[in-house]
């Protein structure tokens, strides 16, 4: 893990660790690893997936409608994958940080 990376350095490593996960899933993981509590803070680290998959890093896999309330009932959540460019851009990411656990 990098010891204090952007999130979504740390988004990229978790799909790379734990291969596809559904968007509550990781939101809800990476806002305990940064003590994110907010709505407005789990609806950015939502918005950062949303980008990662527009700069090919991720690839949406499955879609459902929250029935039951999960993340936004009613709204779909979203299952990801991360992309051969994802995974590169991680393996060189943890080549080059001086702070990698």
């Amino acid at each position: 893990m990098i010891i204090n990376a952007p999130i979504k350095f740390r988004l990229m490593e978790l799909f790379e660790e734990e291969g596809p996960m559904w968007n509550y899933e990781v939101i809800l993981r990476v806002m305990e690893e940064y003590n994110m509590h907010s709505q407005h803070q789990q609806q950015m680290v939502n918005y950062d997936l949303i980008e990662m998959v527009s700069a090919g890093f991720l690839t949406e896999e499955e879609s459902v409608v929250d029935t039951e309330g999960r993340f936004h009932k009613d709204h779909l959540l979203m299952k990801y994958q991360i992309t051969n460019l994802g995974i590169e851009t991680v393996d060189g990411l943890k080549k080059k940080v001086k702070h990698y656990e």
